[in-house]
């Protein structure tokens, strides 16, 4: 029996791979900004922001080989200057 004659459920049994999406977070759910989406909130050039999160100025976390801005680090920061 060929494998497009099977029902999903003999499929699943048989062994065939299932693909699984991950529910998807919009903008205003995520927690964090890159660099550059934070310079453009701040006003302030692609350069300048990392600058910026080269010397501190701008919190950053390193996930892997992302540099990345929290949200609520930079409302802190906002808030406070």
């Amino acid at each position: 029996m060929s494998a497009k004659n099977l029902s999903a459920a003999e499929r699943d049994k048989a062994g065939s791979k299932k693909i699984v999406t991950l529910p998807t977070q919009s903008d205003s759910e995520c927690k964090t900004l890159s660099v550059e989406q934070a310079g453009k909130i701040l006003g302030i050039s692609r350069g300048a922001a990392y600058a910026y999160a080269k010397d501190g100025s701008l919190p950053t976390i390193r996930l892997g080989s992302r540099l990345l801005v929290p949200k609520a680090a930079l409302d802190k920061m906002l808030m406070t200057a």
